[in-house]
């Protein structure tokens, strides 16, 4: 029952849109964070993830790479991405292209029991990604 167990999500986005999303949720799941696609890609390749939110000011590239090499590896269980109406709109149909993998469209900005409803059940959808490449820490 320790930290290893949580749940964890990688945030991808700047650290004011972090810590406004974090802000809103009632119970912050374990989540780590970066600011670059590359930096999460790093982040990606070292252990699996329940969900990975990316914010959409990332750039169509951006996410478009990210979840192309999310779905590849085969190392996130949910996809969701924070936009606003506007781009919403556009994200959503873009998530039901055949080469997108995009489970969910948050809108921005985040309204907490909305994002942590929609956070937790992308953990709960593959349990065995919760802490799959963490080691177990004895101290306890």
């Amino acid at each position: 029952m320790g930290a290893h167990d949580e749940p964890r999500i990688l945030l991808v986005m700047a650290e004011t849109e972090k810590n406004r999303l974090l802000s809103k949720l009632e119970h912050p799941p374990a989540q780590d964070w970066a600011e670059t696609v590359d930096t999460a890609k790093q982040r990606l390749m070292a252990r699996p993830y329940g969900a990975v939110v990316v914010d959409e000011r990332l750039g169509g590239p951006g996410w478009r790479e990210l979840t192309r090499f999310a779905r590849e590896k085969e190392i996130a269980s949910a996809f969701l991405i924070c936009t606003d109406e506007v781009g919403g709109k556009a994200l959503f149909a873009e998530s039901k292209k055949p080469n997108t993998f995009i489970s969910d469209v948050l809108v921005r900005p985040y309204s907490g029991p909305l994002v942590q409803e929609r956070i937790e059940a992308a953990l709960r959808a593959h349990p065995e990604h919760v802490g799959a490449t963490l080691p177990s820490h004895p101290a306890e």
